[in-house]
Formats: C-alpha cells, structure tokens, sequence
C-alpha cells in the first residue's frame, strides 16, 4: 500500500472548495446588488400618472374580435 495522501475520500483533484450549486431557476440571471445605503428594500419607480387620452387610444387600436364583447358580458352574468 502507498502512503499518499488522495484518495476515494480525499479532496478533490482540483483542489478546489466545494461550492453549494446554483438552482437551475437561478442559473442565468443577473445578480442584484443591495442599493448602496444597505437597506435591502429599494426604493419603488415612480408610476406616472394615467394619460386617459392615451388610455382611449390604446383601447381603440386594438378591436375585440367579433362576437367578443357579448360572450363577455355571457361570462360576466354567468359569474
């Protein structure tokens, strides 16, 4: 028998630690740095305030098909 020190048990051949694995769900993403005062809440965007001429416009440029908006109400009056 041979006096050396690896082994099946011993540490790995690449002398590396072992690290804890990255969750697949984690894998990929980018990683978030604490804002710089250490508080781990941010501070939340602002939301602009509703443009209701926008809004219009945006409701108008996109049709419900035909015979949407009364299976809608159908739903709506089943609930």
């Amino acid at each position: 028998m041979s006096n050396d020190s690896s082994s099946a048990l011993g540490p790995s051949d690449s002398g590396l630690l072992e690290t804890p694995k990255t969750p697949a769900y984690l894998r990929g993403r980018p990683q978030i740095d604490p804002p710089p005062d250490g508080n781990a809440m941010h501070e939340p965007l602002p939301v602009p305030p509703a443009d209701p001429d926008r809004i219009e416009a945006s409701l108008n440029a996109t049709p419900l098909p035909d015979g949407m908006l009364s299976r809608l109400h159908r739903v709506i009056d089943e609930l």
